[in-house]
């Protein structure tokens, strides 16, 4: 990776294909943690939710505030829609031999 300043100041980081393979590599292994994820959340969608007030050991109250039913659901499709997104990254980068990402102009430190 490499990188440069345009004439108004910002930073045009330039990826090589060793970069763009790693961006490529930690996508899908996001795609995969995200698809774990929201299977987690669907096998909740059944949880039954502990009735009234419990006690732990110490007689601390414990509510059980577990995902469960449409929220579970919920939860589980927006995984679902992240690793689908993250699939669709893994292959933009995977196939390209660089990318360039432009950050605004760094701002200088005043010097007083």
């Amino acid at each position: 990776m490499h990188n440069h300043k345009d004439r108004i100041g910002n930073v045009h980081n330039i990826l090589d294909d060793s970069d763009t393979s790693t961006l490529a590599n930690i996508c899908r292994s996001a795609a995969e943690r995200f698809k774990e994820t929201a299977d987690g959340f669907r096998k909740l969608i059944d949880h039954k939710p502990l009735e009234g007030e419990q006690h732990d050991e110490a007689g601390r109250i414990f509510i059980d505030m577990t995902p469960h039913g449409p929220a579970a659901a919920r939860l589980a499709e927006q995984f679902d829609r992240q690793a689908a997104e993250a699939i669709k990254f893994a292959e933009i980068f995977g196939d390209a031999d660089h990318a360039e990402v432009i950050g605004p102009a760094e701002e200088e430190e005043d010097a007083a």
